[in-house]
């Protein structure tokens, strides 16, 4: 059994061939490769924040939990859980502080 394998083995050229007898590259066709889709850009979290306070009205007495001074790092320091709020709608906290 080894005895074939090493003849195939020693059949083998160890140099390559020389550069004239190479096949030249083929050359790629890019009119098989699909496009990309357009992805429409994402809004940051500063876009979101500022779209969100153009709708909360004047006269309303909730807040936006990162317009609070207890939010450090996205977590609510005032609540027992610090959990991290979702800052989609306007709150009313007792432990809010501008």
């Amino acid at each position: 059994m080894l005895d074939g394998l090493f003849a195939q083995l020693a059949a083998v050229p160890l140099v390559p061939p020389p550069k004239n007898q190479r096949e030249p590259p083929q050359p790629t066709d890019y009119a098989a490769v699909p496009p990309v889709p357009w992805v429409p850009p994402q809004k940051t979290k500063t876009q979101m924040q500022t779209q969100n306070d153009s709708h909360a009205p004047v006269d309303d007495d909730r807040h936006y939990c990162h317009q609070c001074a207890k939010l450090i790092n996205g977590r609510c320091i005032a609540s027992p859980t610090r959990y991290s709020p979702v800052d989609t709608h306007p709150r009313r906290c007792a432990d809010y502080k501008a």
